[in-house]
């Protein structure tokens, strides 16, 4: 018992670093409270911009894989015609080279390879053309070789997008 509480007094009968082990407990329990809910707001917010960042690979390779096609149609179109219409593929390829700068900003090195395998091909039909290799068969190794690429081309996109590769063209 001690000299300035009563006996009935139920603080008085508790040592005096009780008070304090609640008190460090306490604050322990907060600074760990606060250092957990800031780890969870980090991992939500690299989530989420995962998450913006695949909207936008999507968006992009879309586009590319788009303005591929054009490409691929205009020359294809024209393949036969003497003099064929250069602005009409030129401008076609043009939009696809500037999608592909774009590819080479986000995408992996994966992709980045597949859409520079995937833009000779384009690169290749034109040379053909451009030389009056006009023949048939050259018009169907280009496709040939343009198809194979663009299925190499979107199987790395959902290889890196973590899709299924179970997907067929």
């Amino acid at each position: 018992m001690y000299w300035w509480s009563e006996p009935s007094d139920p603080v008085s009968q508790q040592p005096w670093w009780t008070p304090v082990l609640v008190g460090v407990f306490t604050l322990l329990a907060a600074i760990l409270t606060q250092i957990s809910a800031a780890l969870l707001e980090r991992k939500k917010q690299r989530r989420e911009d995962m998450r913006r960042w695949d909207v936008e690979r999507r968006r992009v390779y879309a586009e590319f894989l788009q303005a591929m096609d054009q490409s691929m149609t205009e020359l294809h179109r024209n393949w036969a015609k003497s003099p064929p219409p250069w602005n009409d593929i030129f401008e076609a390829a043009h939009k696809a080279k500037i999608l592909r700068y774009e590819v080479d900003l986000i995408a992996s090195k994966s992709v980045r390879n597949e859409a520079a395998a995937f833009w000779q091909t384009i690169g290749d039909g034109l040379k053909a053309r451009r030389s009056n290799d006009d023949s048939k068969e050259r018009q169907k190794a280009f496709l040939n070789s343009f198809n194979t690429q663009a299925k190499k081309m979107v199987q790395a996109i959902r290889t890196e997008l973590g899709l299924a590769d179970d997907w067929k063209l």
